[in-house]
């Protein structure tokens, strides 16, 4: 399998009291139809909690997004939470076959997001990691250099990271997603949860000061 990096999106704040929330967006073949159509409609909902969140003066919130699956690239480029929501869409390689996920394309993208633009990784007070998947990677068990390379980046330590689930129930906590969270069961959520969980995050961060 040839995993390249097509594009990196990197997020940023020009200033303290900012916090970025970056989501990871499987657009495998196993992914197609209902299942991103699902994604998008609740992503939108998230983003606007984001978008009032940020309106209402507290925290200023950067927002970037990504699609992955033997490739990663940029749909949202990083800004503020007070853009329009790009959405993800399922396509099939020119090839005519769906594309599969790769969890190595997935570290490796995540590790290059987050090694670039030191001066924001810096002033960044607090990073959101949402890996939104079905769970499927056709290299498990393939790329644990990958996966171990990522694991040692600082900012990704630090982060918050969450598995956003969308699939069937006994698929739920797989190994595979289990590593991205540190194995805080707690952190793979339904995608029915996620508008839940990130208005929690947002009210908290409307309720402090920068």
């Amino acid at each position: 399998m040839t995993v390249r990096l097509a594009e990196v999106v990197f997020m940023r704040s020009d200033q303290k009291g900012a916090v970025s929330f970056l989501f990871l967006i499987d657009t495998s073949g196993s992914m197609h139809g209902q299942k991103i159509s699902a994604v998008n409609a609740v992503l939108a909902e998230c983003f606007d909690e984001m978008r009032d969140t940020d309106a209402c003066g507290g925290f200023k919130i950067y927002i970037g997004a990504a699609v992955f699956h033997e490739e990663i690239k940029v749909i949202q480029e990083a800004g503020r939470a007070l853009q329009d929501l790009a959405c993800a869409a399922v396509e099939k390689g020119e090839d005519g076959f769906w594309p599969v996920t790769s969890y190595a394309c997935l570290y490796r993208g995540l590790r290059e997001i987050l090694d670039e633009r030191k001066a924001w990784r810096e002033e960044c007070e607090r990073l959101y990691i949402f890996l939104v998947t079905d769970g499927k990677p056709a290299d498990t068990g393939e790329y644990a250099e990958e996966m171990e390379l990522t694991a040692n980046n600082s900012r990704y330590k630090k982060a918050d990271r969450y598995v956003v689930f969308v699939g069937e129930e006994s698929d739920r906590f797989r190994e595979d997603m289990l590593h991205f969270v540190d194995y805080k069961a707690d952190k793979i959520l339904k995608l029915e949860d996620l508008t839940g969980e990130v208005s929690k995050i947002t009210a908290i961060l409307a309720a402090l000061e920068p």
